[in-house]
């Protein structure tokens, strides 16, 4: 049996844990190839894979990130405002700087996403499906008996 005819196992009916008999036996490296349907992956689809782009969601969580903590800071302060019985206070900054965080936030939430990286999802995706489609076996490969 060839790695070629991988499609052809295992028969409609049997167990993909069945052995499968190899005449003359077979060591090392191609027990992979027999039980695992190896993934094409060509030079120029590997090169799409390796390119590396801007975690844009990574702006988005910072802008979010400092304007919650700054909102709890505001909420502390009012806090210790109230325990300490003064009158709570916003300063126009205080105010500004929410409203500027959340905007920033606002227009954030969606980036753009290149085609380059529209490529490299869409492959990402493939490769993932056809993983899906074509699990791991487990395969004991063992030398042919009899015949």
């Amino acid at each position: 049996m060839c790695p070629n005819n991988l499609a052809k196992y295992p028969p409609e009916g049997n167990i993909s844990n069945e052995p499968l008999y190899v005449k003359g036996g077979i060591e090392g490296e191609p027990v992979k190839y027999l039980a695992i349907k190896p993934y094409e992956l060509d030079k120029y689809e590997f090169s799409v894979l390796k390119k590396k782009f801007e975690n844009k969601s990574m702006w988005f969580n910072a802008s979010i990130g400092a304007t919650a903590g700054f909102i709890i800071l505001l909420l502390a302060k009012m806090v210790q405002l109230g325990i300490s019985q003064k009158p709570i206070e916003l300063e126009l900054y205080e105010i500004i700087v929410v409203i500027i965080g959340s905007f920033t936030a606002w227009t954030l939430r969606k980036p753009k996403i290149s085609e380059d990286e529209i490529e490299q999802l869409n492959l990402v995706k493939d490769v993932n499906d056809w993983f899906s489609q074509n699990p791991n076996r487990n395969v004991h490969v063992t030398a042919k008996r009899g015949k």
